[in-house]
């Protein structure tokens, strides 16, 4: 029998390819996309230094050689992403570390959301005017999804981000990184 050897290169293209393709655009209300490409794009949610990419369970024991998020693949696409903003997420995701969950099946749907202060969304806007919030989500196998907030709903925290977020930016563009 002889032992097959993957291309990374030729899975790499596909999965790009097959990720472009299943990403679908419900409004693009006021212009919010294109992003700019001459001003920082401010982003929030906890989960822009994470990325959700389990369905639990076997989903989650996928070997790959590297795991991009969202945040990531904006800067390799030479996205401004506001530095200031982040670094506020870098250091508050240390203080409150990510819940992995306890094993198989048992991952949170969701992460406690970063509470967003009326004063610093107001001091961001004041050099960025378009945003982009990421919800995450996770389910799968022994985990499926309720209605319940966290889950299908939007957690209390994620309500506040948002409704901060959406009060301070004249655009906001939702991502949801959700299996």
């Amino acid at each position: 029998m002889s032992k097959k050897i993957l291309d990374w290169d030729k899975y790499i293209e596909k999965s790009a390819e097959t990720i472009s393709e299943g990403i679908v655009m419900l409004k693009n209300d006021n212009n919010a996309l294109p992003l700019p490409t001459n001003e920082e794009i401010a982003v929030f949610g906890r989960i822009q230094l994470h990325y959700y990419k389990s369905g639990t369970g076997s989903g989650g024991l996928v070997n790959v050689s590297r795991v991009i998020g969202v945040t990531d693949g904006l800067i390799e696409r030479r996205v401004n992403v506001c530095s200031e903003l982040l670094d506020v997420y870098k250091k508050w995701d240390e203080e409150n570390p990510f819940d992995i969950g306890a094993g198989w099946g048992q991952e949170p749907w969701s992460q406690v959301e970063m509470p967003v202060e009326d004063s610093l969304a107001e001091k961001i806007s004041e050099k960025c005017s378009t945003a982009i919030a990421i919800i995450g989500r996770t389910a799968g196998e022994e985990q499926d999804s309720s209605n319940v907030k966290g889950a299908y709903l939007l957690s209390d925290g994620e309500e506040q981000m948002l409704e901060t977020v959406r009060k301070h930016f004249k655009k906001l563009i939702v991502l949801l990184n959700a299996l």
